[in-house]
């Protein structure tokens, strides 16, 4: 999940989705 970890830094809305991931 390297790369939408990377995607969230560009996109602070995602950070709640990689949350969801993690």
């Amino acid at each position: 999940y390297y790369r939408l970890r990377d995607y969230a830094l560009q996109h602070p809305e995602c950070s709640a989705i990689m949350r969801i991931i993690d």
